[in-house]
């Protein structure tokens, strides 16, 4: 994935938390490689966020509706999704911010459509303060 973003475009960052201070990097280098050293990457993330407050990991709402849809067991994805309140959320986000995302798509599950949008809009409010004093970088 990095390396098609590197050298074919795209701007979307693979959930590569361990690795992500060095995707971006890779990405660059990539990109040098074959003649787009110049190219202003956008780099965004599409991440799914669990905000149930009543439980966490596999039992959550989170795990089963991500089981439903893929067929798959949770722990598969489990590395790749955040969980817990919007301000937990926004801390495991604020990694990728600091490495150069500066999009984040997220598809919450949360106890009910209101639940969501307010978590997804308090998660934003609390990456913002991340992303402000980066952007002045």
């Amino acid at each position: 994935m990095v390396t098609h973003v590197g050298t074919k475009g795209g701007s979307v960052l693979p959930a590569l938390q361990p690795a992500l201070p060095d995707a971006t990097a890779m990405i660059q280098a990539e990109a040098e490689l074959v003649g787009r050293g110049n190219t202003a990457f956008d780099h965004g993330l599409v991440v799914w966020c669990g905000f149930s407050g009543r439980a966490v990991g596999t039992q959550s709402p989170h795990a089963r509706e991500m089981e439903a849809l893929y067929k798959t067991p949770f722990e598969k994805f489990s590395k790749y999704c955040f969980e817990g309140s919007p301000a937990d959320v926004a801390e495991q986000l604020a990694p990728y911010a600091e490495t150069g995302c500066r999009r984040f798509s997220i598809i919450p599950v949360g106890d009910n459509i209101d639940h969501e949008i307010d978590c997804v809009s308090e998660t934003a409010r609390d990456l913002r303060r991340v992303l402000v004093p980066l952007a002045a970088r």
